[in-house]
């Protein structure tokens, strides 16, 4: 009986996912968790630097938003980050882990040089930058897929075989900026030494002027794809089935989902979305 009463005993803390918390109740417990984090931080300089931690906070703000193209490039990061935080929700909420998005993100950046670096301005700026996006997306999505496939067919271990192409996607960014040859279109063929060769050299890269202040328009891009991504996994069909097999994968199947079609598609379109972000990155490689 004292052992039934032990498996049976409650425990002294039980941490659970609160549903349907009011908005600005769940906005406060994130304020309140970015100011706990703030704090945290701050007495942890003190202990090990002794530094004053509201200089430590001024100097960060001052570095961030100190002059137009420190928030230029503060703005293009923000993008970036967004761009790669959006895309891998979809992979997380069905609990595939694409921890490959470096490498994701690599080939989507090459992808994207690629075709300014070798065609040149295809038509026109618009129609060009439009391609370049889309070979990124086509590119990084390939490269997730790839590890989606594996998974389906044969049962490999995702968070493995993404870390696994993370490497292969940056020996071969390293070869490239490498090896000084005929085919290489990436280096610069005047330099002695390899140097790559700019994407600006070969199309100006649209921006929003605010005066004296250059605003890149992927950040536009990504505050419409956290949108888009909102509605995706919220109000479609595709969303919901994402949510099934990440509670379960039993279930899904009994209800009659296609699993290995929704674990590959859902995982091409986070990785799509990385290499998207490589293009950002492009976007914001250049002058202000």
């Amino acid at each position: 009986m004292k052992a039934e009463a032990k498996q049976h005993r409650e425990p002294f803390l039980r941490i659970a996912k609160r549903d349907g918390l009011v908005w600005w109740k769940a906005w406060l417990i994130r304020i309140a968790a970015v100011a706990a984090a703030l704090l945290v931080c701050a007495g942890l300089i003190v202990l090990i630097t002794d530094y004053n931690p509201v200089q430590i906070y001024a100097a960060m703000i001052e570095g961030s938003f100190g002059s137009s193209r420190k928030i230029w490039i503060t703005l293009q990061k923000t993008a970036m980050l967004l761009c790669i935080a959006l895309a891998v929700t979809p992979a997380f909420k069905m609990r595939f882990w694409n921890i490959g998005g470096e490498g994701q993100f690599l080939m989507g950046a090459v992808a994207a040089a690629f075709l300014p670096l070798k065609f040149g301005v295809i038509g026109n700026t618009g129609i060009t930058l439009l391609l370049m996006a889309l070979a990124a997306m086509a590119a990084g999505g390939i490269w997730g897929g790839i590890v989606a496939v594996l998974k389906v067919k044969f049962g490999t271990n995702e968070t493995l075989m993404t870390l696994m192409l993370n490497y292969i996607a940056l020996y071969f960014v390293a070869l490239l900026g490498e090896e000084k040859r005929s085919w290489n279109i990436f280096l610069n063929p005047e330099s002695q030494r390899p140097i790559f060769r700019s994407v600006w050299d070969f199309i100006e890269m649209p921006a929003i002027k605010i005066g004296k202040f250059s605003l890149s328009w992927s950040l536009i891009f990504a505050l419409v794809i956290c949108a888009l991504i909102w509605f995706y996994l919220k109000k479609t069909k595709h969303g919901y089935e994402i949510s099934v097999v990440g509670d379960s994968v039993g279930t899904a199947k009994y209800a009659g989902m296609k699993v290995g079609k929704i674990i590959v598609r859902t995982m091409f379109l986070s990785s799509a979305l990385i290499g998207l972000a490589g293009f950002f990155k492009l976007m914001s490689a250049g002058p202000l």
